[in-house]
């Protein structure tokens, strides 16, 4: 019984771990192309 609720925070941990890289990359993304429009505009309007 003891090793069953192990085993399920585990497997919750590494969902957990796998929402939080998924939401880094999502965001790290948004940024670098925020970033990128943001030059290119800039670069236009020279």
């Amino acid at each position: 019984m003891g090793g069953s609720s192990l085993q399920v925070i585990k497997r919750d941990i590494t969902r957990i771990e796998h929402i939080g890289i998924l939401l880094a990359v999502i965001i790290l993304a948004v940024y670098l192309l925020f970033r990128y429009f943001k030059f290119m505009r800039s670069k236009t309007l020279l």
